[in-house]
């Protein structure tokens, strides 16, 4: 079992690691494109210049790992939180620049629009592994400035956020007003991220993470799970979030995520008030742990009417639930190496790291934080990473 090990702490001062190291696995925090990399002062000149912000926030991953002795070239995965899709292409044209031209063609991307805070464009979240961890790319990207489409490395498969327009085996497309869309399109994401596990060979059932984000509201999510639970057999057998992101051109819903590499077990703990949901999932010595809501409780799932609107009080709640997760997981709250934390209210970002910096002590993970449109009553939401026992 490896030793989490906390290489550098936020570059502001507030108290939580910029990066976080787990063997060769790689956990940064969240890096936001309005501050100025070196001397972090908010740049007011840019405002309304998002490949700017890009610059910044993507020059700030490298400069971390740099500073730990790495490079760019360690990214695997990166999770766009921004203002605006229409920049998505010139956002990834950026990526050698950072990650290098090797290194940017190794790396997957997740991307969707998200509340943020003043004049911010772009929070970007980011995992790595270290370059001694062999790399394979499975389904290569379509030009330089892209990402790729699936990667293996080490024990894992690395997905790029896929979108259901098309169906990539009948090439039928399904616009966002056809009859039935959303069920079509979830089908075409399933059958696109299907392609590309194809050529490994490996099953989707493999998936130990999917990352979910909808256009429309937050119905879509409900959807989401049912549509899911039919496709595999009446359950979700991996770790997930589900989302209203905003924003996605012609899609109304994007998927991407983490899935086990061929020989290697996935083990499933099933939520104890819906054992038709995992609520975590262990592999090779990392839990991947479901979407938890700062109003359920940690143990039956009950709605707690008395958290309606109180964000401290349900800041706190979300962190017992991750907590009672990752016990049943057998493992512990000082081996979280990642939560990535979704709030109606992006300003309440500040009053969450303080909450959480009192919850883990000395042993605060990584931490990104975006805004997102929650299901009713749900002022905090998070997913996280932990070490196994």
């Amino acid at each position: 079992m490896a030793d989490k090990e906390i290489l550098l702490w936020d570059e502001r001062g507030r108290g939580f690691p910029a990066l976080v190291r787990y063997g060769p696995h790689l956990f940064l925090s969240g890096s936001d494109g309005c501050r100025d990399p070196e001397t972090e002062e908010l740049q007011f000149d840019l405002v309304y210049k998002p490949i700017e912000q890009c610059q910044n926030a993507f020059g700030r991953i490298r400069r971390r790992l740099e500073r730990a002795g790495m490079g760019g070239d360690s990214i695997i995965r990166i999770l766009h939180f921004t203002s605006g899709q229409e920049w998505s292409l010139k956002r990834m044209a950026v990526w050698p620049d950072h990650f290098g031209e090797v290194g940017h063609s190794e790396a997957v991307a997740w991307g969707a629009q998200a509340k943020m805070a003043d004049f911010n464009a772009i929070t970007a979240m980011a995992i790595g592994l270290t370059r001694d961890v062999p790399r394979q790319i499975v389904v290569p990207q379509p030009r330089r400035g892209q990402s790729a489409r699936l990667v293996r490395a080490g024990d894992f498969l690395y997905a790029f956020g896929v979108g259901g327009f098309a169906n990539p085996f009948t090439g039928e497309e399904v616009p966002i007003n056809a009859p039935d869309a959303f069920r079509r399109q979830h089908f075409n994401n399933f059958e696109t991220l299907r392609s590309y596990m194809d050529e490994v060979p490996a099953p989707l059932t493999d998936f130990v993470r999917l990352d979910a984000g909808f256009r429309r509201n937050v119905e879509d999510a409900r959807s989401f799970r049912t549509c899911t639970k039919e496709m595999f057999g009446g359950r979700i057998p991996f770790a997930h979030f589900a989302l209203a992101l905003g924003e996605l051109a012609n899609r109304l819903i994007q998927l991407g995520g983490v899935a086990v590499a061929p020989g290697v077990d996935k083990e499933v703990r099933w939520a104890p008030h819906d054992t038709d949901v995992a609520e975590a999932v262990i592999a090779s010595d990392l839990v991947f742990v479901s979407s938890l809501a700062g109003n359920r409780d940690a143990d039956s799932g009950a709605l707690l009417p008395e958290l309606c609107a109180d964000k401290r009080a349900q800041a706190r709640q979300a962190l017992r639930c991750l907590e009672a997760v990752l016990a049943r997981a057998g493992t512990s709250m000082d081996r979280t190496l990642s939560i990535e934390v979704h709030l109606r209210d992006i300003y309440f970002e500040d009053e969450f790291i303080e909450i959480a910096k009192n919850v883990f002590g000395n042993d605060c993970p990584a931490i990104g934080v975006a805004g997102a449109e929650l299901e009713e009553g749900v002022e905090v939401a998070l997913v996280g990473t932990a070490g196994a026992r």
